[in-house]
């Protein structure tokens, strides 16, 4: 059985009426029970209208039966529409661009939204809601406006938000398949609940809020501010820069920051290269259970 065939199986298994639903027939049927006890102690006038009597009491059977497998149907459906809509995953796409992608328990995208003005111009071009989460991936990926921030000296990180640990593992192969078939170097890794919710309230994806926090801790005379407005690229190759200096200065004799300030520039003039600091490889699956 497929992935997508259990979580199938595991929505229908917890389908049920609501108990507002459930409430409301049982009222109903208290309330027609006490109507034909009523209709009972009238003595009938005659066989004729004893016989119209039976033939309610027969009406009102077969009406609330209807009535009681119709409010069965509703509550199905209205739990259905609950599971369909309701996201089990957050799906974070950062390179310049930054949109999430909100995927239900069968792997459909529920919601879309663009976490900066580059991230809505992509949504805007790409129609992913409805889709499923490999669909959704293939148009981004032939999107004029995605392609045109994927080249090859660009980072894309994806981060996966989510409780369920069989489909965060599964969506992070296909994250990790989609980064593969682009012209960029990347991640698929997981992320916690806080950090997307933190990452939203500077008006930043996961990932650049990850890698935002990472060069602040380098560098204190940048702001928040200043890394939301840097792409992935540049977020990586300025913390790969400090790494490589710090690695330098602890090598080096007391006295050579010359070789430090060089081995900062290399790195730092890898932003129009191939190579990635930080372990950044194409596709790099490392980081899944991070």
């Amino acid at each position: 059985m497929s992935f997508s065939e259990q979580q199938v199986r595991q929505a229908f298994e917890q389908l049920h009426a609501p108990r507002a639903a459930i409430d409301a027939t049982l009222q109903r049927i208290e309330q027609l029970r006490t109507q034909e006890e009523a209709s009972r102690s009238v003595e009938p006038a005659s066989s004729k209208d004893f016989r119209v009597i039976r033939s309610c009491g027969r009406t009102w059977r077969v009406g609330l039966a209807a009535a009681c497998v119709a409010l069965a149907l509703v509550g199905v459906l209205g739990v259905g529409c609950k599971l369909y809509f309701e996201p089990t995953a957050y799906v974070g796409i950062d390179v310049n661009p930054s949109i999430e992608l909100g995927v239900n328990r069968f792997d459909i995208v529920v919601e879309v939204r663009g976490i900066n003005e580059d991230g809505e111009a992509v949504l805007q071009q790409a129609p992913l809601l409805y889709r499923s989460f490999d669909e959704a991936l293939e148009l981004l990926g032939k999107s004029e406006a995605f392609r045109a921030s994927v080249e090859s000296a660009a980072v894309m990180e994806i981060t996966i938000s989510s409780d369920n640990e069989a489909q965060t593992q599964h969506l992070c192969i296909q994250g990790d398949r989609f980064i593969e078939e682009m012209p960029c170097h990347g991640t698929c890794s997981h992320a916690s609940d806080e950090d997307r919710h933190e990452a939203h309230s500077h008006g930043m994806g996961v990932a650049r809020y990850q890698a935002a926090r990472e060069l602040l801790a380098l560098d204190s005379s940048l702001t928040m501010e200043d890394c939301a407005a840097l792409s992935m690229r540049e977020l990586r190759d300025r913390i790969a820069a400090y790494e490589m200096t710090e690695t330098a200065d602890e090598e080096s004799p007391a006295g050579s920051s010359e070789e430090g300030e060089a081995a900062a520039d290399q790195a730092a003039g890898n932003h129009h290269g191939q190579g990635l600091g930080g372990g950044h490889g194409r596709g790099g699956r490392e980081r899944h259970g991070g």
